[in-house]
């Protein structure tokens, strides 16, 4: 029986070179921490502040808590990065004008519906009762809320 050398045979037969261990790169970790977020929400909304735990949230996203922690300095930071990264979705995309209609009356009506409708969005309504449910108990909630521009 011949033996194959690891060398030998076109590029294709050969195993996949794997990624270094290190340092990610930009994209990288923008991407992983966009999942922590995406995971932390779903998490907050489904069983709030008091009931997820950063082991939850580490664990469903696939990361240490070494790795979540050197991204955020605990759940308050983290919450308030969720609100941050809601308040960011809700902005109209830049070709909506915000300022559009022929007098005040019809550019107030046009800002007043825009804002309606990021008000009204399920996600903010879901942010809404998680605040109000959870803010008594866990006063460093509404110290979040109010660090992240919750008020914007």
């Amino acid at each position: 029986m011949a033996s194959r050398s690891r060398n030998a045979g076109p590029a294709s037969d050969r195993p996949a070179a794997r990624s270094r261990a290190g340092r990610p790169s930009r994209e990288q970790a923008a991407q992983l921490r966009e999942r922590i977020l995406e995971v932390a929400t779903e998490l907050l909304f489904a069983h709030g502040y008091g009931g997820t735990s950063i082991e939850a949230i580490a664990r469903r996203a696939g990361v240490s808590k070494r790795t979540f922690y050197q991204r955020f300095a605990g759940k308050p930071a983290l919450m308030s990065a969720v609100i941050v990264r809601l308040i960011d979705s809700l902005r109209p995309p830049p070709e909506v004008p915000l300022i559009e209609g022929e007098g005040l009356q019809q550019m107030l009506v046009h800002l007043g519906s825009l804002i309606l409708h990021a008000a009204l969005s399920p996600r903010v309504l879901q942010l809404q009762r998680l605040i109000v449910a959870e803010s008594s108990r866990f006063p460093d909630l509404a110290v979040a809320v109010a660090r992240s521009g919750g008020r914007r």
